[in-house]
């Protein structure tokens, strides 16, 4: 079960790609850049963003929001992403996933499962798609 809700309240915490080169600067072994807005405002990944965040970076790094085809990975890839997060494209259509993992290779395909507790689902727990929105 996928449903939309919410983020709120969120803040501008500056450039990724200088905020990327710091942590990367003092330690961090991997980084995940999580464009949030992305596919719920319909867009692909900030590609200009990522690129620059790759170039200041000495660690891997994993990229996700408003991937939705092929292309989409194919894009990100080539300027220098390690990994990409799928969220929202791998519940909808799970078959994606798996074209995904044939095309780029498991290991370069990460799930992230956004949940939230719900008393309404037999589980105790809601898949969130869209950004959380």
């Amino acid at each position: 079960m996928g449903k939309d809700v919410t983020f709120v309240d969120l803040k501008d915490v500056g450039d990724p790609a200088e905020n990327g080169a710091a942590y990367s600067e003092v330690g961090a072994d991997e980084l995940v850049f999580l464009d949030i807005t992305a596919t719920i405002e319909k867009r692909k990944t900030l590609i200009d963003a990522v690129k620059r965040t790759v170039e200041r970076i000495s660690v891997p790094l994993t990229v996700g929001g408003g991937i939705r085809s092929i292309q989409d990975i194919q894009d990100l890839m080539e300027v220098g992403v390690s990994r990409v997060s799928l969220n929202t494209a791998a519940v909808r259509n799970p078959d994606f996933v798996k074209e995904a993992a044939g095309k780029f290779g498991s290991e370069k395909i990460v799930i992230a499962i956004d949940t939230r507790s719900s008393s309404q689902v037999p589980s105790g727990f809601e898949v969130m798609v869209s950004g959380g929105r």
